[in-house]
């Protein structure tokens, strides 16, 4: 966009901006920004370009908010840098002019991060705490802080000793003293941060302000800020070398976890209240964890115990629900389920169970990660709540890393969670649509007997000689409904069959412990180890890999290998879940490939 005269400080003021913003009711840039980007819509709407320009420019210049997570880089670079020499100047020129602190100290802001003009610095630091005044409001205490906050930072840079720093370490002191601890927010606790971080203020005075503040909080059951005010008490503590007090203030920080969870188990009507009790429990397990010294071990050991009278009530408070598909998705299943009979009708038994084994109820996992990965990275919101798995009896069995060391491996473990629980639920849809179906159809047919399994376990190089009983005793009751007892069957057996695939590959399946005992690798070891994963995927083939990983021994799948080793699954659970247990093989194959026999278990529902 082009103009017939460059702007200069006198074209500029001759659009009245300045009375534009004398009317504006709320001192602060983004609403200036909202008027200056109006006027040049409507400048434009009637081709007039110099108005444009003009008010184009003064919207651009309070578009961007001050990132106070970044003392080196306080605006984003592209905005910074997309002002030409001639605007900086043109800023240079206006600010000591501008009437409205808050407008004076953007303008001296943008010179002083382009150019670090000291004159600018100085003119934004005493810009910015006249602007903090005029905003000071204990409800809405944010863009004050915000001011004061970024004054602090401009002046640290002149040095601790400089005229700017003492003006905005006693301005943050006045105002300090002025609340006396009984602002009814943030504000003071923002206040002492800055102090602390800039190594100022006297910790022995403001030790019993932020006692005060936390006090208070506490009494209004306003639970982070009473822990905000805490966490700053214990700071001034350290801060006045006493570390035993500071020690104290951070017990007292850390037991106002516990005493939120009583408040929400004891508040009528409160949604979940187990639920989320025990994630405050654990908040304070956790912190007491990282404080360590003495009596921390035995206070979580305490916590611990109340963790697990909270969560007995987290399964009870689970809200299940559903909705009906459409026309379309059940004329798709009904023709899947046509399908699954169709393959094992009208054959010999041993025939017809060889045949259970071929139906498609696997799914890719390569297509699955592909779909999964995709959403996770184009989500806005499937990192911030990550999936959470809770265990029959309500403890927690799975959550991805609290500090991930990256983004990436943030990521990866979001899509390796979701991928786990979509297979879940495809193979909830397989058990229903595929597999109950072509089961039923072979009851139908056949009165089915123990021995009529036997030919379909023997001479495959899945099950090791000497197996074939159980492997046959397993497979005949999930085929004929004992659900318990063929995950008890064939889970272990299952373990021993993967040793034995590694085995025939030349993988050594036992190691020696310190006291040279040789112990066999579990499911964990051979599913979970990258090595060992390898091996089996190379014979079993990437997508019955993943299924067994989610079935047997992933927190985020059904984990069944892990739940009955531990004995956490009681007939009540195992009904209530209706596990359902399904074998698949392919007969007369010579490779280990294709003479594979796989239980899977599809899942709890």
């Amino acid at each position: 966009m082009e103009t017939l005269t460059p702007l200069t400080k006198e074209i500029i003021e001759r659009y009245g901006w300045q009375e534009l913003i004398a009317g504006c009711e709320e001192k602060e840039h983004f609403h200036y920004c909202n008027l200056f980007c109006s006027k040049a819509s409507e400048a434009h709407e009637s081709g007039d370009r110099t108005t444009q320009e003009v008010f184009s420019l003064l919207g651009r210049a309070t578009l961007a908010a001050v990132r106070s997570d970044s003392k080196s880089e306080p605006y984003p670079e592209d905005w910074l840098l997309g002002f030409t020499d001639e605007q900086i100047a043109l800023f240079r020129e206006m600010a000591p002019d501008v009437k409205d602190a808050e407008m004076r100290a953007r303008l001296a802001d943008i010179i002083w991060e382009r150019r670090h003009d000291v004159v600018m610095g100085r003119l934004a630091v005493d810009s910015y705490l006249e602007s903090a005044r005029t905003l000071e409001d204990p409800q809405q205490w944010t863009y004050c802080a915000d001011k004061i906050e970024r004054a602090s930072h401009i002046a640290r840079l002149m040095g601790k000793e400089s005229e700017h720093f003492i003006r905005v370490v006693a301005r943050i002191e006045e105002v300090l003293d002025r609340y006396d601890g009984e602002d009814p927010l943030f504000l003071s606790a923002v206040l002492m941060e800055l102090l602390q971080e800039h190594r100022q203020g006297d910790g022995l005075k403001y030790v019993p302000l932020a006692g005060k503040a936390a006090a208070r909080a506490l009494t209004e059951k306003q639970w982070e800020r009473a822990r905000r005010y805490l966490h700053v008490k214990a700071e001034w503590h350290f801060l006045a070398a006493q570390p035993e007090e500071g020690r104290a203030a951070r017990i007292e920080w850390i037991e106002t976890y516990v005493q939120e969870a009583e408040d929400i188990i004891n508040t009528p009507d409160r949604a979940a209240p187990c639920n989320h009790a025990s994630h405050k429990i654990e908040r304070a397990m956790k912190a007491y964890q990282d404080l360590g010294g003495p009596g921390s071990k035995e206070r979580r050991d305490e916590l611990y115990r109340l963790l697990l009278e909270y969560q007995q009530g987290i399964n009870e408070e689970l809200i299940t629900f559903s909705h009906p598909a459409g026309d379309d998705q059940k004329e798709m299943d009904a023709s899947f389920t046509e399908y699954a009979v169709n393959q094992v009708k009208g054959k010999e038994a041993v025939e017809a169970i060889a045949a259970l084994g071929f139906l498609p109820a696997l799914g890719s996992v390569s297509h699955l990660r592909e779909q999964t990965e995709g959403h996770v990275r184009k989500s806005p919101t499937a990192l911030l709540f990550p999936l959470v798995m809770y265990s029959t009896d309500g403890r927690v069995s799975a959550r991805p890393s609290s500090r991930p060391a990256n983004r990436e491996q943030q990521i990866e473990e979001q899509v390796s969670a979701q991928m786990f629980e979509s297979s879940n639920m495809l193979r909830q849809w397989a058990v229903q649509t595929l597999l109950l179906p072509a089961i039923n159809q072979i009851n139908e047919e056949h009165h089915l007997w123990q021995q009529d399994l036997v030919p379909v376990v023997l001479g495959s190089p899945f099950v090791p000689a000497g197996r074939e009983v159980l492997f046959a005793r397993g497979i005949y009751a999930g085929l004929t409904g004992d659900y318990i007892a063929a995950a008890h069957l064939l889970t272990p057996q299952l373990e021993n069959a993967l040793r034995h695939v590694l085995q025939l590959q030349g993988e050594v399946t036992s190691n020696l412990t310190r006291q040279d005992a040789q112990n066999l690798y579990d499911l964990n070891r051979m599913l979970n180890n990258p090595e060992l994963e390898e091996k089996l995927t190379s014979v079993l083939g990437e997508d019955h890999v993943f299924q067994l990983k989610g079935l047997l021994v992933q927190h985020y799948g059904a984990n069944l290998c892990n739940e009955i080793a531990h004995g956490t699954l009681g007939v009540n659970e195992l009904k209530m879940q209706k596990c359902f247990i399904r074998h698949w093989q392919r007969l007369g194959a010579v490779e280990p490939v294709s003479a594979i026999m796989t239980v899977e278990v599809l899942s709890f529902l």
